[in-house]
């Protein structure tokens, strides 16, 4: 009995060495990437030191030209929107990223899926896995999920859906970006048959929780924030975004709303897709925004002591 005891303890001391090995391995993929993903997702977290930051799901990353921005505004930009991610993601990078900096301006592009709509957290927490233990990320952890805390403690967990990706990226990285910006070249050649409507009324509490937190933050910082709702092909309205509105109006924060914008939703030629705009329609919107950032004011002052709670419809 005492020999099998021993066999178990020496199983569970063999598995904790591998898996730090592991992660030694891991951290070093990581951080030495030639490119793609990999690498871009480590500045953006570790070294960007940018003026303008720019924030949101795969429509901020395909929106918004930071050379435009560049040379319009001669400030330092970089595009850190990431597909299929938002507030959640967001605000742990922002958590990172402030420990290091404080950017002057942020714009983030709202999408009412990924920053307002009830459906799986624990998925845009991946990226954020083996940095759990900096910047009071832990929290944001616990609020998803309030088992992650423990299964964070093995490295090979935190790295479980990455390993390939970071092998390629160290090899021979596929995607390149232009300070984060991706531009997609294809011209959508088709009528999608449901034209998106913008009406679920939905809301996820620890969304709005942690877009409620980012705003604040970042108005304790002193660094600029706007919200935009960029273009979207055929879009009618844009009520699923009303809990957002109702933040930003209540910190008086900026929030451009194009969601549905005859300049831009009703010409194939801008889009690459219903809901990305192609190189073309994103060189030409942000242009259009150039001004409006110029103009921007600070914002007034706010009660931090009340929630979204109390300002959201029963």
């Amino acid at each position: 009995m005492k020999r099998f005891i021993g066999y178990i303890f020496l199983f569970f001391i063999a598995l904790f060495i591998i898996d730090r090995l592991a992660g030694l391995c891991f951290d070093y993929l990581n951080s030495h990437a030639k490119g793609g993903d990999t690498a871009n997702q480590y500045y953006i977290c570790k070294q960007s030191d940018e003026d303008i930051l720019i924030f949101g799901s795969s429509r901020a990353n395909h929106h918004y030209v930071p050379s435009i921005i560049e040379d319009s505004l001669n400030m330092s930009c970089y595009n850190c929107g990431t597909d299929g991610n938002g507030i959640l993601l967001h605000y742990g990078r922002y958590k990172l990223i402030s420990e290091r900096y404080t950017p002057k301006i942020i714009i983030y592009d709202l999408t009412d899926a990924f920053d307002i709509l009830p459906n799986d957290n624990l998925k845009y927490l991946e990226q954020l896995k083996q940095y759990h233990d900096e910047a009071n990320l832990i929290e944001l952890f616990d609020d998803v999920s309030v088992t992650e805390r423990y299964k964070l403690y093995s490295k090979l967990y935190q790295y479980n859906t990455k390993f390939i990706q970071m092998l390629g990226d160290n090899i021979k990285p596929q995607q390149q970006t232009v300070q984060g910006y991706k531009p997609l070249l294809h011209v959508m050649d088709y009528e999608p048959d449901n034209r998106r409507m913008g009406t679920n009324t939905e809301t996820d509490s620890i969304k709005l929780k942690y877009l409620e937190k980012f705003i604040i933050d970042t108005k304790q910082k002193g660094i600029k924030l706007v919200f935009i709702i960029s273009p979207y092909y055929r879009a009618c309205s844009s009520d699923s975004y009303k809990p957002a509105k109702m933040l930003t109006e209540k910190y008086d924060v900026p929030l451009w709303d194009f969601y549905a914008d005859k300049r831009y939703n009703t010409s194939k030629d801008y889009f690459s897709d219903s809901s990305h705009l192609n190189d073309t329609g994103a060189r030409i919107f942000t242009k259009r925004i150039i001004s409006r950032l110029r103009n921007t004011t600070e914002c007034r002052t706010y009660n931090t002591q009340q929630t979204y709670q109390e300002i959201l419809p029963d």
